[in-house]
């Protein structure tokens, strides 16, 4: 595999820095987890190349086939001072390997989809070192912690031991990490849907009931009980996003696996799937709207002295009384607008903006302007070769908020700011056909996406200003904006007032040129043709030399009367019989006495 190969070359080359900062200092730690993927560009693959294998890699850490192939199957890798030194490496060392590695590896070992987890028990040794792709349900999880020794040595305060049921298989695994999710400290881990790309050791204790398969990995994922966990998201990686703040290097992971699963969902899946979640919210607030009306009218018999319910309050207080009547007044005004949002089949915006770690991963829908749409471009080799994805589109749209927002300006003075709308960033793999991109595009879009974070960034300085200032907005992630196009062939109601305008106007046009023409004729006349007949002055009609008649003549009309009865002469011959018009169409006369 060509491109295994080239990774080969960047690991090696890590491990050569690994090394060096092991022969100086064991302080000075171990590179930053994530750095072995992001610290080098990969170098031109050439033929000549060969792809590292699992075991070639230990060997370049310094962990010989030899420790290896020592590892003890069916006794606790914990047991032994040794093997649990060889563990410790391997989990230092785990996190510098490229994910995209570890999955390339972890395919080469899926056997064609159709793994048996029993071989890795029956012949450990065969397959000792190798990655597989692990998925199951949580067992259990125990913390394991370190002195301060081993602390300083391998930068490990505590590793845990997470308990797998793998799925398809009535095997256990035994998956040893430095991290596993921070919500799986305190709460109950049982039944947590989980997975791991992952390095076989060694088979384990078999006195325990469970006879585990042993494995290694810098994390264990979590597969939520929720969409996005259905879609292979791993809900831990969270833990590494960079709350309030611009786009960071913990942010990578996530973002990318996120927007490929918004990519494997099926046109206009995620929107009916968010409708449904909004009609089931929409009945609960109507629930909720039922008990407070009723509550309301409770309170309001008790104050008109209903003893019988007075009795039933917390504070029959009639002073007290009246203040809760208006407060529960206040919130059936607001459960009125929430409702009403949820009609109009998007999600309120108030409480993401609120609480936004409590709608991480949740699937949202809401209704605004695309002000900007801008196609990025993905040039990370990795992500293009894992995910498929090369570019994606960042629309700045706003959204219309529920309730009016007043902001305070910083600084001196009580300036202010009053918002009925807020921005939103919805990242999305593609467009619908046509849809415009550019800086001014101001369309009508539905955004349907799972909330990724509240993401900050600067806004463009204002003149006067020494410093630009920083806004925050909810960032989604999902396949496509659904476009809000008027359909083809309707018209806008002001068409037709606006065509009987502008025909008035031509109208009224036409008007006025005729009225100039019209005045224009009568001042030629006036000033062209009657200075052409008018007598110079002195003159009279007498000096013209004009014959006199003695009146009319009408004699040429008698003329003219004669010619109607009079016959056609000889020299012109008859005239002929007409035809009818299909045959004189056809068949032209050659010559005709009529000129």
């Amino acid at each position: 595999m060509v491109l295994l190969a080239s990774v080969g070359t960047v690991i090696q080359a890590q491990v050569a820095v690994s090394q060096s900062l092991d022969a100086t200092s064991a302080e000075d730690g171990v590179l930053a987890e994530g750095t072995a993927a992001d610290a080098a560009p990969r170098p031109a693959a050439t033929d000549a190349e060969a792809p590292l294998t699992p075991r070639e890699l230990l060997e370049l850490y310094q962990i010989p086939a030899a420790q290896l192939d020592g590892l003890q199957d069916g006794a606790s890798i914990l047991s032994n001072a040794e093997e649990a030194d060889l563990l410790l490496r391997v989990l230092y060392r785990f996190p510098e390997i490229p994910r995209l590695v570890l999955e390339d590896w972890a395919k080469q070992n899926a056997a064609g989809g159709g793994l048996d987890w029993s071989l890795l028990a029956t012949e450990p040794a065969k397959h000792r070192g190798k990655v597989f792709k692990l998925a199951g349900r949580v067992v259990g999880v125990s913390e394991n912690k370190l002195d301060d020794a081993v602390v300083k040595r391998y930068q490990l305060p505590t590793f845990y031991r997470v308990r797998m049921q793998l799925a398809g298989s009535t095997r256990i695994a035994d998956v040893y990490t430095d991290r596993i999710p921070k919500d799986w400290k305190n709460s109950e881990q049982a039944g947590m849907q989980s997975g791991a790309m992952a390095m076989f050791l060694k088979r384990g204790d078999s006195s325990d009931p469970a006879d585990p398969l042993v494995f290694v990995t810098d994390r264990v994922a979590w597969y939520t009980d929720s969409l996005l966990g259905d879609l292979g998201v791993d809900g831990g990686l969270f833990d590494d996003v960079a709350k309030n703040r611009g786009i960071g290097k913990g942010d990578r992971e996530l973002f990318y696996q996120m927007l490929h699963a918004a990519g494997i969902a099926q046109t206009n899946e995620l929107a009916r799937y968010a409708e449904r979640e909004i009609v089931i919210h929409g009945r609960n607030l109507l629930e909720e709207r039922r008990a407070m009306q009723q509550q309301l009218k409770q309170m309001q018999a008790a104050l008109d002295g209903d003893e019988s319910q007075l009795k039933q309050l917390l504070d029959p207080e009639p002073t007290q009384l009246k203040a809760d009547i208006r407060a529960l007044q206040r919130e059936l005004r607001i459960m009125e607008t929430r409702i009403a949002r949820a009609k109009q089949n998007q999600h309120e915006l108030f409480p993401l903006l609120e609480n936004p770690s409590g709608f991480e991963g949740k699937l949202m829908m809401f209704r605004g302007v695309a002000r900007r749409i801008t196609k990025v471009r993905v040039e990370d080799p990795d992500i293009v070769a894992r995910f498929d994805i090369d570019h994606y589109y960042q629309i700045d749209a706003t959204v219309e908020l529920e309730f009016n927002v007043t902001l305070k300006d910083a600084g001196e003075g009580d300036s202010s700011r009053e918002m009925w709308s807020f921005p939103v960033t919805f990242c999305a793999r593609r467009l619908p056909p046509g849809m415009p991109t550019g800086e001014n595009v101001n369309e009508e879009v539905r955004l349907t996406g799972f909330f990724f974070k509240k993401w900050s960034y600067e806004l463009e300085k204002q003149e006067g200003q020494q410093k630009a200032e920083r806004f925050s907005a909810p960032m989604l992630i999902g396949r496509e904006p659904i476009w809000i196009r008027p359909p083809a062939g309707q018209e806008n109601p002001y068409n037709g007032l606006i065509a009987g305008g502008l025909f008035l106007i031509a109208l009224l046009g036409v008007w006025l040129g005729v009225w100039r023409l019209g005045r224009g004729d009568k001042k030629f006349k006036k000033e062209t043709i009657a200075r052409t007949y008018a007598l110079r002055e002195g003159e009279s009609l007498n000096e013209l030399e004009v014959e006199e008649t003695g009146g009319p003549d009408f004699s040429y009309l008698q003329a003219e009367e004669d010619l109607v009865h009079e016959e056609p002469p000889a020299s012109v011959g008859e005239r002929p019989e007409p035809v009818d018009e299909e045959d004189s169409a056809s068949t032209p006369s050659q010559s005709s006495p009529w000129p």
